[in-house]
């Protein structure tokens, strides 16, 4: 699986109450965490997230004031359609997800207080997950202007569950291999142990796999323009 940065994203989404005649009024703050392996960062997503597989999301309730009730609490996973059964129930404050399809899912986090049939607190947030896209250019430049210096996936690479690509020689020598799409200077860079390869044309091949179930093969020549600067993109 991909593994680019590990943020964590921290909301208070809502502080849904239930009125009682005496006493405090029980509260539950549902709070969702995005977690990716690298950094950390807090950033608002709101009430709902989208953005590339895989996307592993913590869902937490902190409950408040619920002393001398019978509560109990429950995450319901749908996909697509709110009304379906949920195809993962978890009777737990915490659980975590990593969503590896595409498609949009709707989770609500519940809570009993008198562990009726009905819930009496409750949230609703929604994870999309786009369809996957991967390209390659057939050519790039290592020549140190800070334009295609990398030889990567096309930028615009989505939702991505696998990823194995390779470079190698006209004599099937393989010279680099590398697992992240998404970040370009995880590319090639033109060398061979730590020494810039000949201008011309290399091979490659490159094995992956979609959130949405597609599959991708590519074998393709790869041209090194070392002496390229004019227009400055190659496509």
């Amino acid at each position: 699986m991909m593994k680019k940065f590990l943020f964590t994203v921290c909301i208070i989404m809502m502080s849904a109450t239930f009125a009682f005649s005496q006493g405090e009024m029980p509260e539950v703050e549902f709070n969702y965490y995005l977690v990716r392996s690298g950094i950390e960062d807090s950033l608002l997503i709101g009430e709902s997230y989208s953005g590339d597989a895989p996307a592993t999301i913590k869902f937490h309730m902190s409950p408040k004031h619920t002393a001398g009730y019978d509560a109990g609490y429950k995450w319901e996973f749908r996909k697509d359609d709110e009304s379906a059964d949920p195809f993962i129930t978890r009777n737990d404050t915490l659980t975590t997800y990593t969503f590896i399809e595409s498609g949009t899912f709707i989770i609500k986090g519940l809570c009993y207080l008198n562990n009726d049939d009905e819930p009496d607190i409750s949230s609703t947030f929604s994870v999309s997950i786009p369809t996957s896209i991967l390209d390659f250019p057939n050519a790039f430049s290592p020549n140190n202007d800070n334009i295609n210096d990398y030889y990567n996936a096309k930028k615009g690479a989505k939702s991505l569950i696998e990823f194995h690509a390779y470079i190698f020689n006209r004599w099937g020598q393989k010279l680099y291999e590398w697992t992240d799409p998404y970040t370009q200077s995880k590319g090639w860079d033109g060398k061979y142990n730590g020494k810039d390869v000949a201008q011309g044309v290399y091979f490659l091949y490159c094995e992956a796999k979609g959130a949405d179930g597609r599959v991708y093969t590519f074998r393709q020549d790869v041209n090194l323009l070392r002496n390229y600067t004019e227009g400055g993109i190659i496509e």
